[in-house]
Protein backbone atom coordinates (compact mmCIF):
# COMPACT_ATOMS: atom_id res chain seq x y z
CA UNK A 1 0.00 0.00 0.00
CA UNK A 2 1.24 3.37 -1.00
CA UNK A 3 0.97 6.48 1.20
CA UNK A 4 -1.98 7.85 -1.62
CA UNK A 5 -3.62 4.66 -0.74
CA UNK A 6 -3.22 5.11 3.13
CA UNK A 7 -4.32 8.75 3.14
CA UNK A 8 -7.36 7.99 0.70
CA UNK A 9 -8.25 4.71 3.77
CA UNK A 10 -7.64 7.40 6.64
CA UNK A 11 -9.68 9.67 4.85
CA UNK A 12 -12.29 7.14 4.60
CA UNK A 13 -12.65 6.07 7.57
CA UNK A 14 -12.37 9.70 9.81
CA UNK A 15 -14.62 11.48 6.76
CA UNK A 16 -17.33 9.31 6.71
CA UNK A 17 -20.35 11.55 8.12
CA UNK A 18 -20.22 10.91 12.37
CA UNK A 19 -17.00 8.71 12.38
CA UNK A 20 -15.17 11.88 13.74
CA UNK A 21 -17.65 12.07 16.88
CA UNK A 22 -16.65 8.53 17.62
CA UNK A 23 -12.57 9.37 17.09
CA UNK A 24 -13.06 12.66 19.19
CA UNK A 25 -15.15 10.76 22.07
CA UNK A 26 -12.33 8.43 21.82
CA UNK A 27 -9.20 11.08 22.13
CA UNK A 28 -11.51 12.63 24.94
CA UNK A 29 -11.67 9.02 26.63
CA UNK A 30 -8.02 8.55 26.00
CA UNK A 31 -7.61 12.37 27.62
CA UNK A 32 -9.41 11.27 31.01
CA UNK A 33 -7.71 8.06 31.47
CA UNK A 34 -4.28 10.06 31.19
CA UNK A 35 -5.70 13.27 33.37
CA UNK A 36 -3.01 12.74 35.92
CA UNK A 37 -0.42 13.22 33.01
CA UNK A 38 -1.60 15.93 31.11
CA UNK A 39 -0.88 19.18 31.98
CA UNK A 40 -3.85 21.94 31.97
CA UNK A 41 -1.17 24.19 31.08
CA UNK A 42 -2.03 27.86 29.72
CA UNK A 43 0.67 27.52 27.37
CA UNK A 44 -0.36 24.32 26.19
CA UNK A 45 -4.19 25.98 25.49
CA UNK A 46 -2.80 28.71 23.48
CA UNK A 47 -0.22 26.47 21.06
CA UNK A 48 -3.32 24.63 20.49
CA UNK A 49 -5.14 27.53 19.13
CA UNK A 50 -2.28 28.36 16.91
CA UNK A 51 -1.74 24.95 15.45
CA UNK A 52 -5.36 24.77 14.91
CA UNK A 53 -5.43 28.14 13.61
CA UNK A 54 -2.67 27.95 11.35
CA UNK A 55 -3.94 24.91 10.08
CA UNK A 56 -6.93 26.29 9.35
CA UNK A 57 -5.61 28.92 7.15
CA UNK A 58 -3.02 26.71 5.31
CA UNK A 59 -2.91 25.23 1.85
CA UNK A 60 -2.81 21.15 3.37
CA UNK A 61 -5.19 20.13 -0.05
CA UNK A 62 -1.99 18.44 -0.48
CA UNK A 63 -1.93 16.25 3.01
CA UNK A 64 -5.10 13.77 2.50
CA UNK A 65 -8.11 14.71 5.01
CA UNK A 66 -7.59 11.74 6.95
CA UNK A 67 -4.33 12.60 7.95
CA UNK A 68 -5.53 16.31 8.34
CA UNK A 69 -7.74 14.87 11.03
CA UNK A 70 -5.28 12.89 12.86
CA UNK A 71 -2.70 15.91 13.12
CA UNK A 72 -5.39 18.39 14.71
CA UNK A 73 -7.60 15.89 16.67
CA UNK A 74 -5.84 16.33 19.93
CA UNK A 75 -5.23 20.24 19.54
CA UNK A 76 -8.91 20.49 19.24
CA UNK A 77 -9.30 18.15 22.49
CA UNK A 78 -7.16 19.60 24.30
CA UNK A 79 -8.59 23.15 23.61
CA UNK A 80 -12.09 21.87 23.99
CA UNK A 81 -10.99 20.07 27.70
CA UNK A 82 -8.95 23.20 28.96
CA UNK A 83 -11.96 25.34 28.27
CA UNK A 84 -13.86 22.54 30.10
CA UNK A 85 -11.89 23.70 33.16
CA UNK A 86 -12.09 27.23 33.13
CA UNK A 87 -13.82 28.84 35.69
CA UNK A 88 -16.40 31.52 34.12
CA UNK A 89 -18.19 34.17 35.70
CA UNK A 90 -22.10 32.74 35.51
CA UNK A 91 -24.21 35.11 34.04
CA UNK A 92 -27.02 36.82 36.21
CA UNK A 93 -29.69 36.08 33.61
CA UNK A 94 -29.42 32.52 33.57
CA UNK A 95 -29.26 31.61 37.61
CA UNK A 96 -32.77 31.63 37.83
CA UNK A 97 -33.42 28.26 36.33
CA UNK A 98 -32.37 25.60 34.20
CA UNK A 99 -32.58 26.79 30.49
CA UNK A 100 -30.28 24.65 28.94
CA UNK A 101 -32.81 22.05 27.53
CA UNK A 102 -35.08 24.55 26.23
CA UNK A 103 -32.07 26.48 24.49
CA UNK A 104 -31.26 23.16 22.87
CA UNK A 105 -34.62 21.95 22.12
CA UNK A 106 -35.81 25.49 20.53
CA UNK A 107 -32.64 26.50 19.24
CA UNK A 108 -32.25 25.73 15.63
CA UNK A 109 -36.43 25.59 14.81
CA UNK A 110 -36.08 29.54 16.46
CA UNK A 111 -33.37 30.41 13.81
CA UNK A 112 -34.66 28.63 10.91
CA UNK A 113 -38.22 30.66 11.44
CA UNK A 114 -35.96 33.97 11.61
CA UNK A 115 -34.12 32.93 8.76
CA UNK A 116 -37.41 32.96 6.94
CA UNK A 117 -39.61 35.64 8.93
CA UNK A 118 -36.38 38.03 8.26
CA UNK A 119 -34.61 36.90 5.10
CA UNK A 120 -32.62 40.30 5.24
CA UNK A 121 -30.62 39.34 8.46
CA UNK A 122 -27.49 37.47 6.29
CA UNK A 123 -25.19 38.41 8.81
CA UNK A 124 -23.96 35.33 10.95
CA UNK A 125 -23.16 38.05 13.87
CA UNK A 126 -25.90 39.66 13.53
CA UNK A 127 -28.85 36.41 13.10
CA UNK A 128 -26.74 34.94 15.83
CA UNK A 129 -27.68 37.81 18.31
CA UNK A 130 -31.48 37.82 16.82
CA UNK A 131 -31.70 34.53 17.65
CA UNK A 132 -30.17 34.04 21.16
CA UNK A 133 -32.53 36.80 22.40
CA UNK A 134 -35.59 34.82 21.29
CA UNK A 135 -34.67 31.33 22.04
CA UNK A 136 -33.11 32.89 25.57
CA UNK A 137 -36.75 33.96 26.19
CA UNK A 138 -38.46 30.61 24.44
CA UNK A 139 -36.29 28.33 26.94
CA UNK A 140 -36.91 31.03 30.06
CA UNK A 141 -41.29 30.76 29.17
CA UNK A 142 -40.83 26.92 28.93
CA UNK A 143 -38.31 26.56 32.24
CA UNK A 144 -40.84 28.76 34.50
CA UNK A 145 -44.24 27.39 33.00
CA UNK A 146 -43.73 23.87 31.45
CA UNK A 147 -40.62 21.99 32.56
CA UNK A 148 -40.60 23.36 36.26
CA UNK A 149 -44.23 23.03 37.03
CA UNK A 150 -44.13 19.19 35.66
CA UNK A 151 -41.06 18.18 37.63
CA UNK A 152 -42.77 18.87 40.88
CA UNK A 153 -45.21 16.52 39.72
CA UNK A 154 -42.49 14.12 38.96
CA UNK A 155 -43.17 12.98 43.57
CA UNK A 156 -46.82 12.12 42.76
CA UNK A 157 -46.51 9.50 39.24
CA UNK A 158 -42.28 8.87 40.03
CA UNK A 159 -41.50 5.76 42.61
CA UNK A 160 -37.82 6.24 42.63
CA UNK A 161 -38.69 10.08 43.18
CA UNK A 162 -40.90 8.78 45.94
CA UNK A 163 -38.15 5.85 47.10
CA UNK A 164 -35.78 9.07 48.13
CA UNK A 165 -38.60 10.12 51.19
CA UNK A 166 -38.60 6.65 52.41
CA UNK A 167 -36.50 6.77 55.95
CA UNK A 168 -33.30 4.42 56.20
CA UNK A 169 -34.91 0.82 57.39
CA UNK A 170 -37.76 0.82 56.62
CA UNK A 171 -39.94 -1.28 54.05
CA UNK A 172 -40.34 -0.12 50.61
CA UNK A 173 -43.98 -1.93 50.72
CA UNK A 174 -46.24 0.51 52.76
CA UNK A 175 -44.68 3.13 50.49
CA UNK A 176 -45.72 1.34 47.35
CA UNK A 177 -49.09 0.63 48.87
CA UNK A 178 -50.24 3.91 49.02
Amino acid sequence: MDSDQVGNLLGHFFSARGNKLYIYFMLGSLFYLFRYNIPLNKLLFVVSIAVCTVGAFMDLSHISSGLRFIAFSPFLVYITVYVGFLKIPSIPLYNRGDYSYGIYLYGFPIQQALIVIFPFLTSPLVHFAFSMVFVTAIAMLSWHYVEKPVLKLRKKFSFTARKSEIPVGTSIAPAMAS
